[in-house]
C-alpha cells in the first residue's frame, strides 16, 4: 500500500525516536560487556554452560524473529507498532533485572535460571525492536528526513556506548559494600528504569506519527462495508427463484437486481 507520508519530521520524533532507540542498545550493551562475567563470577555457573545458553537463545532468535514479524504485519489493531512497543518495554525491564539476580538455588538450578530468564529478555525485546524499526519507515518516506533521523539516531547511539561501558564496573564498585552480585542487581535495576523511561518518553513522542496504520484502517472499513454491500444485495436479490427452462432468464434478473441494489446501497452512502 503506498502512503502519502513524505513529510517534514518534527523535532519531537527526531529526539524521540533516537530516545526510543536508546533502549535497546542500553541492553544490548550491557548484554555484551557484563553478562558472561556476571554468570561465571557471580551467578556461579560455568563458562560452557553460559556459551550454550547464549547458542540456544541466538538459535531461537532466528526462529523468534520471524515469528514476531508475522505477527505484527498480521495484527489489525491501529497504531500496532506503538503498540507492540509500550507492550514490550515493562517485560523487558523486568528480565533485565533477573538477568542479573544470583538466587541462591542448586547448580543446576541456576543454569535453568540463566537459561529462562535471558531467553525471555531475548523474547520480549525482540517485541521491541522489531515494531521499533517497523516504525521508522512509517515516519516519512523523505530521504532527507531519514538522513536526518539517522544522524540524531547516532549521536544518541554513540553517547550510550561509550557511557555504559565508562559508568558500569565503578557503579559496581561502589555498590558492592552489600555484595558484588547485588551491586549487579542493583545496577540493572537502574538501567531497566532507564529502560523504561526512554523506552515510555519515545513512545509519546512518536505515537501521533505512526499514521500509516490510521489509513489502512480506513481503507480496511471501507472494503468491508464493500463486501457488506455485495452480501445485503445477494440476499435480497437471491429471493429470485428459477428453475427448468426459465433458469437463465432468472440468473439473469438475479444478477440484475443485485447490481441494481448496489448501486442504490452505494449511492445511499455518497
Amino acid at each position: 500500500m503506498s502512503t502519502n507520508n513524505d513529510r517534514k519530521l518534527p523535532m519531537r520524533v527526531k529526539l524521540g525516536y533516537p530516545l526510543m532507540n536508546v533502549a535497546p542498545t542500553l541492553q544490548m550493551l550491557i548484554q555484551m560487556y557484563f553478562l558472561l562475567m556476571f554468570y561465571t563470577n557471580y551467578l556461579g555457573i560455568s563458562g560452557t554452560a553460559a556459551a550454550i545458553i547464549v547458542m540456544i537463545a541466538r538459535i531461537w532468535d532466528f526462529i523468534n524473529d520471524p515469528i514476531m514479524g508475522i505477527i505484527l504485519e498480521k495484527s489489525r489493531r491501529p497504531k500496532k507498532c506503538i503498540f507492540f512497543i509500550r507492550c514490550a518495554i515493562v517485560p523487558v525491564a523486568i528480565f533485565i533485572v533477573l538477568c542479573y539476580t544470583a538466587p541462591h538455588l542448586s547448580y543446576n538450578l541456576k543454569v535453568v535460571w540463566a537459561a529462562v530468564t535471558f531467553i525471555c529478555l531475548g523474547m520480549s525485546q525482540t517485541v521491541f525492536s522489531i515494531s521499533k524499526d517497523s516504525l521508522r519507515p512509517k515516519l516519512t518516506s523523505n530521504n532527507v528526513e531519514r538522513a536526518k533521523l539517522n544522524t540524531y539516531d547516532s549521536i544518541f547511539n554513540t553517547i550510550v556506548n561509550a557511557a555504559v561501558p565508562a559508568i558500569t564496573m565503578p557503579l559496581v564498585g561502589w555498590l558492592s559494600g552489600f555484595g558484588e552480585a547485588s551491586a549487579f542487581t542493583k545496577i540493572a535495576a537502574i538501567y531497566a528504569v532507564v529502560y523504561m523511561i526512554v523506552g515510555f518518553v519515545g513512545v509519546y513522542l512518536c505515537a501521533p506519527f505512526d499514521v500509516e496504520e490510521e489509513e489502512e484502517l480506513r481503507e480496511r472499513k471501507l472494503a468491508e462495508g464493500k463486501r457488506d454491500d455485495q452480501s445485503a444485495a445477494d440476499q435480497q436479490a437471491g429471493s429470485v427463484c428459477y428453475s427448468g427452462t426459465g433458469g437463465q432468464d432468472a440468473v439473469f434478473l438475479h444478477r440484475r437486481q443485485r447490481d441494481d441494489l448496489l448501486l442504490h446501497i452505494q449511492s445511499g452512502r455518497s
